[in-house]
């Protein structure tokens, strides 16, 4: 365990002086927080795309070996820190009281004995006892896996998947990663109240002040620069701001008829 808490110390700070070298400066807690749950959340999503391809293989071309079950535990999976969308999606696809086997069986051509540990009801559970012959089964492709047949996991996989896919989309939103909201702007009949002329290098420009009511009947005041001066005081335009700052607008011209 020190050992594992080292090499995540080290990823960390290796994230970290990353984060420091493209920005220019340290994540926010907001920003950690975010991107711990999204670690979560990719992980989850991992495991449930990956058990859910097992469990495709294994009910489509899947075969069985005889084990032997070598232990039960009256616990259930963990529901703390990273494992916390596994072990809430399998409650959710079997039931919230769940019990572990542990089982071997042959694996690798049946040269080799592989161990696995299976989390089911507590229904099945209590029919099974230390020494029993139950029957795994593996994929086409599987070598060093499996699953207790009597134990199908397609369920649990989805759940998993959709669960840590929720988790990634919350810790995008926390973190600010999603595309923002395309912004609205409203319009007000407006009146110039003032020209005046200005420079900007050789440029010449214009600084139109003009006079509109926002959306909420408050008088406001606002001023735009143009480069060709096509009104004149006292003129009608238009006033185009934003609903949280309406005291700022840019200035609209009406087309001559």
């Amino acid at each position: 365990m020190p050992s594992v808490v080292v090499v995540l110390a080290q990823l960390a700070l290796f994230g970290a002086s990353c984060y420091y070298v493209s920005t220019r400066g340290f994540p926010t807690p907001r920003g950690v927080i975010a991107f711990l749950i999204l670690m979560v959340g990719l992980g989850g999503c991992y495991q449930g795309f990956l058990l859910a391809v097992r469990e495709d293989a294994r009910l489509r071309d899947g075969t069985l070996v005889a084990g032997t079950v070598t232990d039960k535990r009256p616990d259930g999976p963990p529901v703390i820190g990273p494992l916390l969308p596994g072990a809430v999606a399998r409650r959710i696809a079997y039931g919230l009281d769940l019990r572990s086997v542990d089982y071997r069986y042959p694996c690798g051509g049946g040269i080799r004995k592989c161990s696995g540990r299976d989390y089911v009801p507590a229904a099945y559970w209590s029919r099974l006892r230390v020494g029993d012959v139950v029957n795994v089964r593996q994929g086409w492709n599987e070598t060093e896996t499996g699953r207790l047949d009597e134990n199908p996991q397609l369920a649990f996989a989805l759940w998993h998947l959709g669960m840590s896919a929720a988790i990634v989309y919350g810790a995008a939103a926390l973190g600010g990663m999603l595309p923002k909201r395309r912004l609205e702007y409203l319009s007000a009949p407006a009146v110039v109240l003032a020209v005046e002329p200005m420079h900007r290098g050789e440029e010449q420009r214009w600084k139109v002040k003009f006079g509109y009511f926002d959306a909420n009947g408050n008088a406001q005041e606002s001023v735009d620069e143009v480069t060709v001066l096509k009104v004149k005081t006292g003129d009608d335009c238009v006033a185009v701001y934003r609903p949280n700052s309406p005291d700022l607008a840019t200035l609209q011209i009406l087309e001559a008829r």
